[in-house]
């Protein structure tokens, strides 16, 4: 189920780690936004949003009790 899930996703471009990016990500992590423990998911939203992606899907979202 690994290999085809990976398969499904080769064709999906691989976005960029920016200085933009990174700068972002720690903000979120400085303002206390994202959790420290959740670093790599700071990077993850700032990553969508310099490069403007319209969605940002995720499945292991706990750190936040109710987004909406």
């Amino acid at each position: 189920m690994a290999a085809e899930r990976c398969q499904l996703l080769h064709d999906i471009p691989l976005l960029n780690t920016t200085e933009s990016s990174i700068q972002l990500a720690a903000q979120l992590l400085r303002d206390g936004i994202i959790p420290l423990k959740a670093a790599s998911d700071a990077l993850h939203i700032a990553l969508a949003s310099v490069h403007k992606i319209n969605y940002l899907v995720t499945w292991n979202f706990r750190h936040i009790a109710n987004p909406f």
